[in-house]
């Protein structure tokens, strides 16, 4: 009986700690709600590469310290004259005025994405270029996504907005996805979702053998989205200028001979009588 009683002196306390989970009773358990347009770091993005500055030695020795110079900046070199045209274009409107911070979010997005350059064969992801680190660190605030609110509501219109623009572009669409419920800005099909939970990204090729850049822009009207291609730029040719026709001198006048000097008229003398 003894042996009994001490066996669940024993095992009760361990029963009571597991359950409790060190002492603290959990009433309810926490729940996981999916929203398609979450904008939370994405767990696919590579971390970069830290390089850790080589540890400080000490030094005992006593050391003359040289007085701080002034860096002396090197002249910026100048920028080169490239011409820019469209090559694939698209409009789409702003959210509406109950929904402006899904426009704050948009805006945000397009300061991320506006000039940057794809090189050729380069794939250009906007989940990784709009999403990296803590979204309030980078200026999204919380808006209506599909599902609820969160930080980062509104970006996919303006992945939905440049996946038509890279497709009129003619530039090859590696990725896209639709929305899990339909959207008021595209039909299904035509829009492009982003949800890093659900590792939805848009993404797509420069095929061709130059650059190219996204230009993202936005008024009262709504946002901007272009493909961006160099263009020739032509040489500046001077006007050709009238050749100067050689003036022959004027011949020197000839030398007019003075008249000659002509005595005046003497009165004539009276008769005396």
């Amino acid at each position: 009986m003894k042996k009994k009683r001490l066996a669940m002196a024993i095992v009760l306390p361990m029963i009571c700690v597991s359950i409790t989970g060190n002492g603290n009773v959990k009433t309810s358990e926490e729940v996981s709600v999916h929203m398609e347009e979450t904008f939370t770091e994405c767990e696919q993005e590579v971390i970069s590469e830290t390089i850790e500055a080589p540890a400080v030695t000490e030094n005992t020795a006593e050391t003359t310290v040289a007085p701080e110079q002034p860096a002396i900046e090197a002249p910026a070199p100048a920028p080169e004259a490239i011409a820019w045209a469209s090559i694939g274009h698209e409009d789409i409107v702003l959210y509406p005025a109950n929904e402006d911070s899904n426009n704050v979010n948009a805006r945000v997005a397009c300061g991320y994405i506006n000039g940057r350059i794809v090189k050729p064969g380069e794939t250009f992801s906007y989940a990784n270029t709009i999403g990296r680190g803590t979204p309030p660190e980078k200026g999204y605030v919380i808006a209506h996504v599909v599902g609820g609110y969160d930080y980062g509501g509104g970006v996919c219109k303006i992945s939905s907005a440049l996946y038509h623009a890279a497709k009129n572009a003619g530039c090859k669409i590696v990725e896209r996805h639709n929305h899990s419920q339909p959207v008021d800005y595209y039909a299904q099909g035509d829009d492009a979702a982003i949800a890093y939970r659900t590792r939805k990204d848009f993404r797509f090729r420069n095929v061709f053998d130059h650059d190219v850049m996204i230009q993202a822009a936005y008024d009262e009207t709504g946002y901007h989205l272009d493909i961006l291609a160099p263009q020739p730029v032509a040489p500046v040719v001077p006007e050709p200028q009238p050749e100067a026709v050689p003036v022959a001198p004027a011949p020197a006048p000839e030398a007019v001979p003075a008249p000659e000097a002509v005595p005046a008229p003497q009165p004539e003398e009276a008769p005396v009588a």
